[in-house]
């Protein structure tokens, strides 16, 4: 139980350096692609399922 917790912490420290690191860089931008391309993929998907 703690174990999970754990690695949740640390996760979420990762993410936060890698956003620190990224801000302001063409990567942050590349990020923007890739969360529009998996909306996309969602939303069709979801779609496909709905009718």
């Amino acid at each position: 139980m703690s174990n999970t917790q754990t690695e949740d912490v640390t996760v979420q420290e990762m993410t936060l350096e890698q956003t620190e690191e990224v801000r302001g860089s063409g990567l942050l931008a590349e990020l923007g692609l890739l969360i529009d391309v998996a909306y996309e993929s969602f939303k069709g998907v979801t779609e496909k399922y709905s009718n």
